[in-house]
Parts: structure tokens; C-alpha cells; sequence
């Protein structure tokens, strides 16, 4: 038997355990189950969900797919703002909070990840269109609807680089009334803060606008003792305007357009002489000030006409986005390494055709067909001081990519939904090196990467809300090219993951509480990860030939009162690298940024304090353990020098306190109550080639904040 008909017999073992323990728990969970729906429930029961996951409105748990979904009440009593704060509150998920480029946050779903100036693992979608650069997936999220997390390879209807799954993110609509407010706010480290949103209609309902926008400017608080400038410090602005027309009762026309800025104090990182991540007696040290900055604009257009065969939509997107940034990068006061100057600049435009059936009968379905084209151009300059020696690269990428997927739901009967799903990619890359001279074979190197994503689900009603569900589905993400030189291959290959997962999802006593439970198994090949060949100093791409994972997660809301909610979640992921002959000392390692552990949990407390005031308490705790920072590890590569210590367990504590009226709101928060230190990112001198280093994570935050809305 081949390595690969082993992997997936081992696969299958797995889901059939998974399958027969969920199947069990789902009989007991039908038994608590009421024929009552949890919608019918009085006001005990807990807040239902209603999503857009699949083109349409569905209850969250009728869709077979793991979700997360953060409701417009919930988003504004856990404070979200940003990516990081929903991802702490979605078990299976993580994030790198500190990035080369200002902004830029590197998310994994799972097990897949996301290396520094790579492509996300996941299709970000804000009111129906993609976002197409991965500068502007980190924005900011005042005036928010709903946000979906979808995890698990979501291509057919999400699309590129929905490899690891999808975030689905719906802002609130503009209104036929005038509406709309301001929020101010300050905290430690001199955060000033203010944001307001204004919608109402432009002379008449049929055509409607809404105005947002955010400014925050956060001085910091770590030190640099040799600057005396904050090395965290960051600041954010952005505007948004929607514009919502409906020239006759079956046409829609959606526009939209955004500017953001984000400046940061550059990479900034505390040397770890021992390699010892539970260390923090050393201070962020540099001698000089850096500094880094994001521009992002985007202008997207969408027209969807109510037809006899449904929805049908056009969608047209563009963005540009500039990031440059500048850092001492020997992280010391010694003047060795600078990066003068690292520029990335990309544009992008995309078009979208689908057609979503609008009946409610037995026979849905989505297609459409998906074209986009960007240009990427990316600059470094980093100079070797002692040497007066500048290393140079500069390279330009132009890639266009087309796909056609469809999506078909069938009720085979009252209780048994059939999904059949597919997306075929194509996408055309090439890279030109603009410091090679004309004429040079190394200058142009162009490649195809295709591939065909197939989805299968079943799902079946045990009671009216109590869902069981397995899946089976590929995910895909293209590959790219790598600078030049004597050490990695010129094109890094395309990944490809096969996934099974079998869930169950439910409403339990009279819709008291929410219960959703997944297993999974990914097997995924060819993983793009980022190496430093120390001899030369050349930074690449390489291909992982063979991870294998299965991980478990749960997620709960229960009411424990009418004035108390305990909700939470958990996931547990075993990921393993099988096969990776360029560097076989780390097979059976976990690949880096994928923890072991993701958790969190919630309680939510509302109480009437008078006629016209109502008082929301809330504790939440988040945490994640067993995270490598890199393929190495002290712990499983012991008797090799200069390797980092795993990431040691954490958890995090915010409190919350918000006064509410009808137009009034006074909020107290602490953020990180206790003063949790960890750190976020961090690399051993395999990768720097000169120390361990570590890149602080959240400090703690309070400060309080005042909002009026009319």
C-alpha cells in the first residue's frame, strides 16, 4: 500500500470514529431536542442565527459547514474592531498580530497558514465582493452587521485562495430614514479615538448613501530604551461610502468605496539570548526609529436583477494598495543591518458573474464565472553596513486567473439535503526581474497553475433543530516564483488539501442552547513555507510535499438566565509534517502557527438599571497553547543549537461594562487584564541569521469610550 492509500485509509478510520461518536451524540442531543424551533422559543432561549454562507438567507444550523457567526449585538458587546478580535473568539483559528508590513495581518485556519508577503489562506467577501488584495483583509469593522468565519475549503463559492476556508463579512445597509452617530474614546498608551456613521436617502428611497469613518491614534506602550520612541505604536484612519439605488423593484445597484491608512513604528522585536519565548526581561531595542505605512483604496460595483431563474448578479472590483516600510533589522544598537527600504504596490481589478436561484424549493443552486488580473511589484533595499554593501531585489508579478463554479443544494427528502459543489481555476502568473538585463533567461519565468475543486456534503435533519452533516471537499491555492539565486527553484508549486469532516449542529431545550461540534482530517500536499539560506542570505519559497492533520472543535451559547449567557468554544488541532525531504530533520513536527489549542470563553450579563437604561456586563477569556513559531523547536529539535522554545500556554482576559439608552452608550473596557506577556511572533537566527528574536504581543489596554446615536 502506496504512503498516500495509507494516509487516507488512516483518514477514513478517523471520520468513521468521528461520524459514529457524533452520530451517537446526535440521537441523545434529538431526544432534548423540541419540536418547538428554537425561533419559536420565548425570550429565554438564545439569539438565532441567521446567515448568508451560501448565497442566501439560511439558518446557521442548517448549513453543513463549521461556522462562526458574530450577530451587529454581539460584534458591539465584545468590542470588535479588527480581524484579531473575532479570530480569538473562533476556535481553529489564529493569527499573527505582528507583521513585517504595517497592517497586515497572517491568519491560520486549521493547520493552513499564511508566510510572510504570501497569499491568505482564506477568501475574504465584504457585501458580496472579494477582496482581492491581501493589504486590505486586516480592516477596520465599525458599522458591521454580521461576520461569518467559515473554516474548511470553501472555493465553490468563495473562490481564490479559499483554501483554509472564508470570511464573510456584511456591513450594514443604508437606510430610507436619516440615522446615525459618534463614538469618541481614549486609552492608555494616549489612544485617542473617534468614528461616526451618517445613511439616509439622497432625495428620494429609491436611492440611499451611508458614510462611515474612523480615525485612532495609539502612541504605544513599549519602550526603546535607545530611541525613547514606542515601538508598538500604530495609527489607523479609513472612510467608506455606500451607495444603494433601486431604480424599479427587481434592479439593485451597490456601490462602494473605501481609503485606508495604517502607520506603524516598523518591525520592532527583543533579542532572546537563550532562545527562551518565556523570557521578557529584554526590551524592543534598535538604533534607530522605524517606520511603516499602508495605503489601501478600493472601489467595488455590484448590479443584481431579480429574474424567473433568480438572482442574477455582475460585480466589478478594484483596488490599489501601497506599503512601505523601514527598520533597523539587526534589532540592536549596533548600526550592521538596515532595511532602507521594503515597497510592495499592487493593483488589481475583478469581474464576477452569478446567478443564485431565489425558489425555496427542493432544487436550489449558484453559478458563475470569475475573472481577476493584478499586478504586484515588489522593491527591497537592505544594506550591510560594515560592508557599504546594499542587497537589492526588485520584481514585478502579473497574474490573470478565470474560474466558473456552480453549487447545487437538493432536498432528497424532507430531512436529507444533497450539496454537490465544483470550482475549475486557472491562473496565469508571471514574474519579470527587473534588476536582470534585457535579454537575460532569468528575467521573465512564467507558469499555469489549474486545478478543479470539488465539494460533496450531506446533511441530515435529525429533529427540526438538531442538524448532523460529513463533508468532503479539496481546497486550492496557486504557487509563484522566488527571486533568482543559486539555492531555491525558480516557481514554488501550487497546495492542494483533501478534507473530511463530519459535524453535528443543534438547539437544545427549547433553544437555551446552542451545541456545534466538528471533526475533521485535512491531508494537504505541497504546503508553501518561507526559508533563509544562511550562506547566501537568500530568502525562499519551498514546497512541503506532505502534512497530514485531524483536529476537533465545539462552540456553545447557552442561557443560563434572561439576563445571563455563557457562551465558548475549543478546538483542538494534531497536525504533523510527514514528508519534507529538503529538511527532513523537522518531519513530525507541527507546521509553525498552528496551535494545538484554541479556546475561549464568554459570560454576558444585561440587567435593567431604569425606565431608560440598561447595564451590559462582560468577562471573556481567549487563549491558544502548543504553537511552534517555526519548524524547529527546542522541544523536538533539542540537540540542535540556536532553536526557539515552543510558545508557551497563554490566556487573555477582557472586561467590559457599557450604560445603554436609546441614543446614549458609555462603555469601560480592560483589555488583557492581567498583563498576560507572550510573544506573538518570534524567529531563531535559522531564519534571521544573526539571534533569536521576538516580537511582543497585545499589552494591556483600558480606557473608556462615549457614543450617541440618533
Amino acid at each position: 500500500m502506496s504512503k498516500r492509500e495509507k494516509a487516507t485509509a488512516a483518514t477514513m478510520r478517523n471520520l468513521l470514529f468521528s461520524a459514529t461518536s457524533l452520530i451517537s451524540l446526535g440521537w441523545a442531543g434529538a431526544t432534548l431536542a423540541q419540536t418547538t424551533p428554537a425561533a419559536e422559543a420565548d425570550d429565554g432561549g438564545v439569539e438565532e442565527l441567521v446567515v448568508t454562507a451560501r448565497s442566501r438567507a439560511e439558518r446557521l444550523i442548517d448549513v453543513p459547514d463549521a461556522i462562526t457567526a458574530f450577530s451587529a449585538e454581539h460584534i458591539e458587546r465584545a468590542g470588535v474592531n479588527e480581524l484579531n478580535d473575532f479570530v480569538r473568539l473562533t476556535p481553529g483559528v489564529a493569527l499573527v498580530e505582528a507583521s513585517q508590513s504595517p497592517g497586515i495581518a497572517l491568519i491560520n485556519i486549521r493547520g493552513v497558514g499564511q508566510q510572510y508577503q504570501g497569499e491568505a489562506p482564506v477568501a475574504v467577501v465584504v457585501d458580496g465582493v472579494q477582496v482581492i488584495s491581501v493589504s486590505a483583509i486586516n480592516q477596520g469593522l465599525v458599522d458591521v452587521e454580521r461576520i461569518e468565519v467559515l473554516r474548511g475549503p470553501q472555493g465553490a463559492l468563495y473562490g481564490r485562495n479559499a483554501i483554509g476556508g472564508a470570511i464573510n463579512i456584511v456591513t450594514r445597509e443604508p437606510t430610507d430614514e436619516f440615522e446615525g452617530g459618534v463614538t469618541v474614546g481614549y486609552a492608555n498608551g494616549e489612544d485617542e479615538m473617534i468614528e461616526g456613521v451618517l445613511s439616509g436617502p439622497l432625495g428620494s428611497d429609491r436611492l440611499l448613501f451611508r458614510v462611515t469613518g474612523h480615525y485612532n491614534d495609539f502612541n504605544g506602550t513599549i519602550t526603546n530604551p535607545i530611541t525613547g520612541t514606542e515601538t508598538n505604536a500604530l495609527m489607523n484612519s479609513y472612510g467608506r461610502l455606500r451607495l444603494l439605488a433601486r431604480p424599479t423593484d427587481d434592479l439593485t445597484l451597490d456601490f462602494r468605496a473605501s481609503h485606508d491608512t495604517t502607520e506603524n513604528a516598523g518591525y520592532n522585536a527583543s533579542i532572546l539570548a537563550t532562545g527562551d519565548t518565556d523570557d521578557f526581561s529584554l526590551p524592543p531595542v534598535s538604533g534607530r526609529e522605524g517606520w511603516g505605512r499602508l495605503e489601501v483604496d478600493e472601489v467595488s460595483f455590484k448590479a443584481s436583477l431579480d429574474t424567473d431563474l433568480g438572482v442574477l448578479s455582475a460585480t466589478t472590483g478594484y483596488v490599489q494598495s501601497s506599503d512601505e516600510s523601514s527598520y533597523d533589522l539587526d534589532m540592536s544598537p549596533a548600526d550592521v543591518l538596515e532595511l532602507n527600504l521594503q515597497s510592495t504596490e499592487i493593483e488589481a481589478l475583478s469581474q464576477e458573474l452569478r446567478l443564485t436561484s431565489s425558489n425555496e424549493g427542493p432544487l436550489r443552486y449558484t453559478a458563475g464565472l470569475f475573472y481577476v488580473a493584478t499586478e504586484r511589484n515588489r522593491f527591497t533595499d537592505v544594506e550591510v553596513v560594515p560592508f557599504a554593501l546594499n542587497l537589492l531585489a526588485d520584481a514585478t508579478d502579473d497574474n490573470s486567473a478565470w474560474a466558473a463554479f456552480a453549487q447545487v443544494n437538493y432536498d432528497i427528502t424532507d430531512r436529507l439535503e444533497l450539496t454537490l459543489a465544483g470550482r475549475y481555476d486557472e491562473d496565469e502568473r508571471e514574474q519579470t526581474n527587473n534588476l536582470a538585463a534585457l535579454g537575460d533567461p532569468d528575467r521573465v519565468v512564467s507558469h499555469t497553475f489549474t486545478m478543479f475543486q470539488p465539494k460533496l456534503s450531506l446533511a441530515y435533519t435529525l429533529a427540526p433543530d438538531l442538524t448532523l452533516y460529513a463533508t468532503a471537499a479539496q481546497g486550492f491555492r496557486s504557487g509563484g516564483f522566488n527571486t533568482p539565486g543559486p539555492v531555491f527553484d525558480r516557481i514554488y508549486d501550487s497546495e492542494e488539501t483533501t478534507n473530511f469532516e463530519v459535524g453535528l449542529k443543534s438547539y437544545l431545550f427549547d433553544g437555551r442552547l446552542l451545541l456545534n461540534v466538528a471533526a475533521y482530517s485535512i491531508l494537504y500536499e505541497n504546503q508553501q513555507v518561507q526559508l533563509l539560506d544562511l550562506g547566501t542570505g537568500q530568502q525562499g519559497m519551498v514546497n512541503i510535499p506532505e502534512t497530514e492533520s485531524v483536529g476537533l472543535e465545539a462552540e456553545f451559547s447557552a442561557r443560563l438566565t434572561s439576563a445571563l449567557t455563557l457562551s465558548g468554544g475549543v478546538g483542538y488541532l494534531d497536525s504533523e509534517i510527514k514528508d519534507f525531504p529538503a529538511l527532513s530533520i523537522v518531519e513530525g513536527n507541527r507546521p509553525p502557527f498552528s496551535p494545538e489549542f484554541t479556546y475561549n470563553l464568554a459570560l454576558d450579563y444585561t440587567q435593567p438599571v431604569s425606565d431608560a437604561w440598561d447595564l451590559q456586563l462582560r468577562a471573556a477569556l481567549t487563549g491558544q497553547s502548543g504553537l511552534y513559531y517555526e519548524y524547529y523547536s527546542r522541544e523536538a529539535n533539542g540537540a540542535l543549537p540556536y532553536y526557539l522554545d515552543n510558545q508557551p500556554t497563554y490566556s487573555l482576559v477582557d472586561l467590559r461594562a457599557t450604560l445603554r439608552s436609546e441614543t446614549w452608550t458609555l462603555t469601560a473596557f480592560l483589555d488583557n487584564a492581567f498583563d498576560e506577556e507572550y510573544y506573538s511572533d518570534a524567529s531563531s537566527r535559522i531564519i534571521t541569521s544573526y539571534a533569536e528574536v521576538g516580537v511582543r504581543g497585545r499589552t494591556q489596554r483600558y480606557g473608556v469610550q462615549l457614543g450617541y446615536r440618533f
